[in-house]
């Protein structure tokens, strides 16, 4: 399964900092769809300045409750720190009051302090178009980490582009 064969251009759209954390939020786009990204932590010194799109200046994105939460059921992360969803169902809004209840993400990322790596926890929610996910590419999706949390949302959307390809739709 080769991750690394399909081009795609990495954007950085906002900060957001309207509430108990900043996010940052980018766009992964993919020559057949395009993924959202919302970060709680961004690394200067490893990834460079970021500099957002100045179209979304005045925006607000949903999905910030879904990064203030901690879990702590074993099968999931202790602490959250980037989403990924489909960009269509989370488009940002001019009006804090527009922002419907948050979709579900296509999978969280968060950090094994046991392991000293971030882990993409899938969700099992791809999209509406999905009928039936192809489990060999769930299982790789699953087992996506890395020490840096760039390189796993990197590895993470790649496996979920080849899952979303390659399932029933």
């Amino acid at each position: 399964m080769d991750q690394s064969s399909v081009p795609y251009t990495v954007l950085n759209e906002a900060i957001s900092d309207d509430g108990e954390i900043v996010l940052y939020i980018q766009r992964y786009a993919y020559p057949q769809r395009v993924y959202q990204v919302l970060r709680a932590e961004w690394d200067e010194e490893t990834e460079g300045e970021f500099v957002p799109n100045p179209a979304y200046a005045d925006k607000y994105w949903g999905g910030r409750a879904l990064l203030l939460g901690t879990y702590d059921d074993d099968d999931q992360l202790a602490e959250v720190f980037a989403l990924v969803l489909r960009d269509e169902e989370n488009q940002p809004v001019d009006d804090s009051a527009e922002i419907a209840s948050p979709t579900d993400p296509c999978f969280l990322v968060g950090y094994d302090p046991g392991d000293e790596l971030y882990k993409c926890e899938p969700t099992g929610c791809y999209c509406d178009e999905v009928k039936r996910v192809n489990k060999e590419y769930e299982a790789v999706l699953e087992r996506v980490a890395a020490s840096t949390l760039r390189a796993v949302i990197d590895q993470g959307i790649a496996v979920l582009d080849q899952l979303i390809e390659n399932s029933t739709r």
